[in-house]
């Protein structure tokens, strides 16, 4: 090649004269030559063994992460098994309260447990006999397997919990099966069965084989004992084996719980690396990955190969060198031939210029790269083959460097030999002789292109960082040290809104936090820079236009070789919106928390309008608004309906201007389409159906805002509305809107019951009162009783004093069928239920032994073949003389009635179990304020004034009293909630020690007790224990003032009720229908102590056994409570 500003000219001697003076060093760097081999040699070595070590390293960390990540997977999967066997085993116990559990409930109640557990093939209980009641498959009920591990485990250990058994193979299938148990417990803790989950192993063989392993990779779990539970690949004479003697368990394990270690496997022969984990939630499980040896040395050996013949080629190359520069100095000539052969290997495309720049020599690569003989460079060919937009650049950098004798360093592109242009690197330096002359110059032309193509996919790389931290709202920051620069990202000065031209200081940064943030942010700058220690924490700053933000901060410390820092760096990232989105769940929680607090003062009231003023008070404290209406209709007419109203202090003197909805306007947008609605202060202005505040607007503050929801009854109309105005704070929120649609709800039921109760309570008394006078009437009027009972909505009929019907009423035959003269005689007990005949019958014989009037409950068959629930009332008639003539009687069918009353039962309980929830919860915050109360008054002690001594009084008393209400609640959730146990329970034994007892704790009264012997009853002896306590005590309680007390515990007959009678302070029958309320007192408490539920407590028992209880007294002379309980079996 030659510059283009010259003209080609003939080699001189000269250029190659100057070279002789280098002809004796030749031997000198041969023999450096061979020693730099040796010693390249080693040091290859020592890098191969060192990498080695690191690539050994590498694998042991890969294969850590690998049984990590299975570890926890498998660790999850049990888990859920875990979990769904616990959530199937308390199903169970609600579908048995229910008294719905049988095979097939239990069977579709197991099979979604099993839906949503793929790993899982059924889920089975068995009984405390070893026996299948319940399964998700078919065919297997009754099947007995007490020989089983998971039934076993729990006979020999019953504190045992979850358990995971040996894998054995199942029965019908074939394939591999691991059972996993849970325990299921009487209420006593007691041993009640066990349910079991089959686990396939398969699945999770088939779940392993995705993990890249290579191709020798395995994948085992073993319980601590040794067996083996599942492997990847599956092995079938492995499976359920022991292997204790493995250095898994001999070696590893007691030494560390994880690890990593090198063995050759005792059932495929393989030599692996083992990494091994101990399963966190189950200990008694260990999990081992296995990679082979040989496959994590493989890319270690490939490289290790490839770096000596590499080395070797260096070597070559260097050995051929140093040959010809020792030839050089032997034969000048011969030099000249071996430089162009070594020329012709390099690479690059190598050549020589004279000192004027004409081209004298090019090597073969040349050819090479751009297709041309090396002719046409000595012609000048190369500035033709250069980019047209490189060109002019490149020849100026020549001709400067030839001008100035200086090395050159040009970058262009040259044109291949393909037709593409490739980037490269030309490097000429100059050969000057002794004197210092440019006698030539040698340069070489080296491919950058690749190169090229790496730097810009770098950049481009960068800018895709760049872009992801603006993305994520991520950035960085650094401190120099010692010289404490501080630096930071682009992206973090856009989080913190800071000046590009910013000159920022670790004191200035720390001060961009708020006052409760610099000094959190003070400490841990200050620890990692002293002793290293990383951080991450969270700080609120002022962004420079003094927006506050949340910031996550990460940072650690940047050591030198010697171990000191020198840097402190880490990142920082933009979490406001995080931080603000868990400050809005955390006042979500505490409004639903006031929510459940509500419920239990909301279901206290019995009466309508206490109900509604409840649910105004507890819905406008709750969201935190200063109006809550809540509002009735009857049947639609506003102008007949009821309004509860709740205000703040801020509407006081306004509450004469707050007028009622009156189902109009807006109102009546929430009532016709039965949905909430929610409007901000300007959408309330703005709506069409908003009739504002009329003539009292300028009186009336403005509303922050407007709630309402519907009340919708059962059957889906609309019977009221609550709503809420004017918000504390901010606008009405979506969940304000679900926390007050579930106050509604709850709302509705408490309505319900009020009006289930009223109804009931006066559908009751009215038909005492129609029975009564219908007998009276049956002695004077019998014919006018036959005409009145023709015409009765009722049946009734008449029987002689043997049973016969002497007549029965239309009614009758119109609910039963038939036509007179059916059914007289005895005909019409063919349409009792064959159970329910016998007690009919032996109730009325007794009852005709006294005479007196009887009632009952009995099921009677219509024409279709099903049976109504009828109340029947019967009544005898007497002569003048008393003696018997014939009896009377009524039937009213109660079947809708007793399904009320199951629904209102059903609401009841649901109330009680929230009652008994929320009073557990009462427990926590009771004891911290008795706690510290008594805390403060040893504090105190001698210092306090006669004041404190007083409010710290009432403080402990009240707690106490507080204390035994909840102590009363949780006693009545308990009677309501506990399974009963019937057995025959003696209460003349339980009476005795009752009475003993308490009058040891009172040796200074006097008084005669009186129990009869041989009272037997059949029921849950823990519950009646509790119902002769409350009522003893009371005894002892209320009779505390008479000198001559007595208390006397009996039975009115051999099949009559029993009675606990007093001869104390009695009470006013009239108030009677309060005895036993909860809460309900008919003393004064500064007159005799008590909670209130002691009797409620007492008449949910007797209820729960089928009896009834009531009571007779008068004020000063005592009092009788009377009750049933059945006889003992």
């Amino acid at each position: 090649m030659r510059w283009p500003w010259q003209v080609e000219a003939p080699l001189r001697p000269s250029q190659t004269h100057a070279d002789s003076a280098q002809d004796s060093i030749g031997r000198p760097i041969a023999w450096l030559s061979g020693g730099l081999m040796v010693v390249s040699a080693c040091a290859v070595a020592v890098a191969l063994f060192y990498l080695r070590g690191e690539a050994l390293h590498g694998g042991e960390k890969l294969t850590q992460s690998l049984v990590q990540v299975i570890e926890e997977q498998t660790g999850r999967s049990f888990q859920a098994v875990d979990q769904r066997l616990q959530l199937a085993a308390s199903r169970l116990l609600v579908l048995q309260d229910e008294k719905r559990l049988d095979e097939h409930t239990a069977r579709t109640m197991l099979r979604e447990q099993l839906s949503s557990l793929p790993f899982v093939r059924a889920i089975w209980v068995l009984d405390a006999g070893g026996r299948i009641v319940f399964d998700s498959d078919l065919g297997n009920i009754g099947a007995k397997l007490t020989d089983r591990e998971y039934f076993q485990i729990y006979q020999q250990r019953p504190s045992a919990g979850f358990h995971i058994s040996t894998p054995v193979r199942s029965r019908s299938t074939g394939s591999w099966l691991i059972s996993a148990s849970r325990p299921l417990r009487a209420e006593n803790g007691s041993f009640a069965g066990v349910i079991v989950a089959a686990v396939e192993p398969p699945y999770f063989d088939r779940l392993w084989r995705g993990v890249d392993l290579g191709g020798g990779g395995a994948i085992a779990l073993f319980r601590r004992d040794g067996m083996l539970m599942m492997r990847s690949p599956m092995d079938d004479t492995a499976m359920g084996k022991a292997f204790p003697d493995l250095p898994l368990f001999s070696e590893q394990l007691p030494k560390s719980t994880q690890g990593v270690y090198q063995t050759t496997s005792v059932i495929d022969g393989r030599a692996r690396m083992i990494a091994y984990r101990v399963i966190d939630p189950y200990p008694e499980l260990v999990i081992y990955v296995g990679t082979p040896y040989d496959e994590v040395l493989a890319p270690w050996k490939r490289f290790a190969t490839l770096t000596w013949l590499i080395w070797l080629a260096a070597a070559a190359t260097v050995a051929l060198l140093s040959a010809l520069l020792y030839r050089y100095s032997q034969q000048r000539a011969r030099t000249r031939l071996r430089f162009r052969q070594l020329a012709q290997a390099m690479p690059q495309i190598v050549f020589i210029t004279d000192a004027s720049g004409h081209m004298a020599f090019v090597n073969e690569q040349w050819t090479h790269v751009t297709g041309l003989p090396a002719e046409a460079s000595l012609q000048g060919g190369w500035f033709t083959r250069v980019h047209p937009e490189d060109l002019e650049r490149t020849a100026e950098d020549f001709r400067l460097a030839i001008e100035s004798g200086q090395s050159l360093h040009n970058e262009h592109r040259l044109l291949c030999g393909d037709g593409t242009y490739r980037w490269q690197l030309a490097r000429v330096i100059p050969n000057r002789d002794d004197a210092g002359r440019i006698v030539s110059w040698y340069g070489t032309s080296t491919d950058i292109d690749d190169l090229k193509q790496t730097e810009a996919a770098l950049h481009a790389q960068t800018e895709l960082l760049r872009m992801a931290g603006q993305l994520s709202r991520v950035g960085g920051w650094a401190l120099e040290l010692p010289e404490m620069h501080f630096l930071w990202s682009d992206e973090a000065l856009l989080i913190l809104e800071q000046p590009p031209d910013s000159a920022p200081t670790l004191a200035s940064a720390i001060r961009l936090c708020t006052e409760q943030s610099q000094a959190l942010a003070t400490r841990v700058a200050r620890e990692c820079v002293e002793s290293g220690t990383p951080f991450d924490v969270e700080v609120e700053m002022v962004t420079g236009t003094g927006r506050h933000i949340w910031v996550r901060s990460l940072g650690q410390a940047v050591r030198d070789g010697h171990g000191s820092i020198i840097r402190m760096q880490g990142a920082l990232q933009d979490v406001t919106e995080r931080v603000k989105a868990e400050h809005e769940v955390q006042a979500h929680l505490q409004t639903l928390q006031r929510a459940a607090e509500a419920a239990q003062a909301i279901t206290q009231h019995h009466t309508l309008e206490a109900v509604m003023q409840e649910v105004a008070e507890q819905a406008r404290s709750i969201i935190g608004a200063h109006q809550a209406v809540v509002s009735l209709t009857q049947g639609g007419d506003w102008s007949q309906g009821i309004t509860a109203l709740s205000l703040s202090d801020k509407y006081a003197r306004q509450r004469h201007l707050i007028e009622p909805p009156n189902g109009s306007g807006i109102y009546a947008v929430v009532c016709e389409t039965n949905r909430p609605l929610r409007l901000t202060q300007a959408e309330l202005v703005a709506h069409p159906r908003w009739r504002g505040l009329g003539s009292y607007a300028d009186k009336h503050p403005a509303m922050n805002g407007w709630l309402a929801v519907p009340l919708t009854a059962r059957d889906g109309s609309n019977v009221g509305l609550l709503q809420l105005s004017d918000k504390y704070e901010g606008d009405f929120t979506r969940q304000d809107e679900y926390v007050v649609a579930e106050l509604a709800e709850l709302a509705l039921i408490a309505i319900d019951n009020v009006n289930l109760l009223a109804q009931v309570q006066e559908f009751n008394s009215g038909l005492e009162e129609k029975i009564a006078q219908r007998t009276s009437e049956l002695s004077r009027q019998e014919a006018l009783l036959r005409a009145l009972a023709e015409q009765a909505p009722y049946p009734i009929w008449t029987i002689d004093p043997e049973g016969n019907a002497t007549f029965v009423s239309q009614a009758w035959y119109e609910l039963f069928g038939g036509a007179p003269p059916d059914w007289h005689g005895t005909a019409w007990m063919g349409l009792v239920h064959p159970d329910d005949l016998p007690g009919m019958l032996e109730a009325w014989h007794g009852h005709r032994q006294t005479r007196t009037p009887h009632a009952g409950t009995r099921r009677l068959r219509t024409p279709d073949g099903s049976y109504r629930l009828m109340s029947y009332r019967v009544s005898p008639v007497l002569n003048d003389a008393g003696e018997e003539m014939f009896w009377v009687g009524i039937d009213v069918d109660i079947t809708e009635i007793k399904a009320t009353e199951t629904a209102l039962r059903l609401t009841n309980a649901e109330l009680e179990a929230f009652s008994y929830s929320v009073s557990h919860d009462l427990r926590s915050p009771l004891t911290t304020v008795d706690g510290f109360s008594r805390l403060l008054l040893q504090e105190l002690r001698g210092q306090e004034s006669l004041k404190v001594q007083h409010y710290l009084a009432r403080i402990q008393a009240g707690v106490d009293k507080m204390g035994h209400l909840i102590e009363g609640l949780l006693s009545l959730a308990h009677v309501t909630r506990q399974a009963l146990q019937h057995e025959p329970v003696n209460l003349s034994a339980i009476s005795t020690e009752i009475l003993a007892r308490l009058q040891s704790a009172d040796r200074t009264r006097h008084v005669v007790f009186s129990v009869e012997p041989g009272l037997l009853v059949q029921g849950d002896s823990r519950l009646l224990q509790a119902v002769m306590e409350n009522l003893l005590g009371n005894a002892w309680k209320f009779s505390a003032r008479c000198s001559n007390a007595e208390i006397s515990v009996g039975r009115l007959s051999p099949r009559g009720a029993f009675f606990v009678r007093d001869n104390g302070a009695g009470f006013d029958m009239a108030y009677a229908d309060k005895l036993f309320g909860t809460f309900q007192r008919l003393h004064d408490v500064a007159e005799y102590a008590g909670t209130g539920i002691g009797l409620a407590t007492v008449a949910r028992v007797i209820s729960r056994h089928g009896g009834r209880i009531w009571a007779e007294s008068a004020p000063e002379q005592g009092a009788t409570f009377f009750f049933t309980l059945p006889a003992a079996t």
